[in-house]
């Protein structure tokens, strides 16, 4: 009988699939046995000494070990050229590249498209071309910018991540061909082991007071230190919040490239002679249900996100958000009832929703009641039961 299941070939920066164990080479292994084979070609330099790796019977991992960034598109071209070529095309109806952006890894694939007539779907998870605030951030990225619309333009099928973006590629980008959607999958467990019950004096016993001089109130943020997060803003959002309501704390995990610049601004406000910071940089932690556990309330003061996967986790653990429009927001996450969202780039809205959460007692009871009501098993990418077939049906 002639299997009907595609040979799929995908094109990212993944190394960490390398890594056993990793969720997302368990999430690829998933997609990989709906596919008659996935293969995954992996930007990595040769010092990196990373080896063909198989995974299964249907998952393959080829790391193109290029000497610098430049040979990494000659690199991963011929690596899938290769992968096309050997593929027995009477044991499958069709020929799937798929690309983890519209930029770098989406050029491959189209040389791909033009050269072998195979089927180019690219993949937007990032919500760059909404706003433009990503554009700006390099001169690389205005040429990127103009590179994937151009190329988004000309895709088989574009895979986005949220109704957000779908809108932006039919009404920005100009996306004509066909839009999926299908948010990255979350698994949720060792999220939902935190989280309280529905019970409404549990969640009054969680609910903050500030009524006492010695309570504290803490925010909470993870994330990489880079622009995207737009540390500055919710700097001085919070600084402005903690002016009137001093029982304040920021508590910053991550790490990145803007580090310095926080520890500067922070010292700057809170001089370590004389005062204790109500700000912390910690270094970054993969057991973010824990840090979830010992918060008030979780912030992402983002300029754009594709899914903002860490407003669901935090949801999932009762934890009550304050975060810039962006991502799920609106989509997953809803305005007072799980939290406050307010306009990008913002700050007095973003200290105002500071203020509400952390002295408006009786609303804040209400989002934590929210929270404990909700069924994560019915939040949109939460699970991947049926993540595979859900991802290969994207591919069109």
């Amino acid at each position: 009988m002639e299997n009907t299941k595609p040979v799929v070939i995908t094109i990212g920066y993944g190394r960490h699939l390398f890594v056993d164990g990793n969720d997302e080479q368990a999430r690829m292994r998933i997609c990989a046995a709906e596919t008659a084979s996935l293969s995954v070609v992996i930007f990595s330099r040769r010092e990196d000494s990373l080896a063909i790796k198989s995974i299964g019977e249907q998952l393959a991992l080829y790391p193109t070990n290029s000497v610098s960034k430049f040979t990494m598109l000659f690199d991963a071209y011929r690596l899938a050229a290769g992968i096309i070529k050997s593929s027995d095309k009477s044991k499958c109806r069709k020929i799937i590249v798929t690309t983890q952006d519209p930029f770098e890894t989406a050029l491959i694939g189209y040389a791909l498209k033009l050269h072998f007539g195979v089927k180019l779907v690219i993949q937007e998870h990032g919500d760059v071309f909404s706003l433009d605030f990503w554009r700006h951030e390099s001169w690389g990225n205005q040429v990127r910018f103009l590179l994937g619309k151009w190329l988004l333009r000309r895709a088989d099928v574009v895979r986005v991540v949220s109704k957000r973006i779908e809108k932006t590629m039919r009404d920005k980008v100009g996306v004509k061909n066909k839009i999926t959607r299908l948010p990255v999958a979350i698994e949720l467990g060792k999220f939902e082991v935190v989280r309280p019950q529905a019970s409404p004096l549990q969640t009054q016993l969680a609910s903050p007071s500030l009524s006492n001089s010695s309570d504290t109130f803490t925010l909470l943020t993870v994330a990489r230190f880079v622009p995207q997060k737009n540390f500055p803003l919710l700097l001085k959002a919070f600084f402005s919040a903690y002016e009137k309501c001093p029982h304040l704390r920021l508590r910053i995990v991550g790490r990145g490239e803007k580090e310095d610049w926080l520890k500067k601004e922070i010292a700057k406000r809170f001089p370590l002679a004389s005062t204790a910071s109500p700000v912390s940089i910690e270094d970054w932690s993969d057991d973010v249900a824990a840090l979830m556990r010992s918060a008030d309330v979780y912030i992402l003061s983002s300029n754009y996100e594709g899914w903002g996967r860490v407003l669901i986790e935090a949801m999932v653990s009762g934890l009550p958000c304050i975060t810039t429009d962006v991502g799920c927001a609106g989509e997953v996450f809803e305005h007072e009832v799980h939290g406050l969202i307010t306009p990008v780039a913002d700050d007095e809205s973003l200290s105002n929703a500071i203020l509400q959460m952390a002295t408006n007692k009786d609303f804040y009871t209400k989002c934590k009641e929210e929270l404990a009501a909700i069924k994560a098993k019915n939040l949109a990418g939460v699970g991947t039961l049926k993540y595979g077939q859900a991802w290969v049906k994207t591919l069109g």
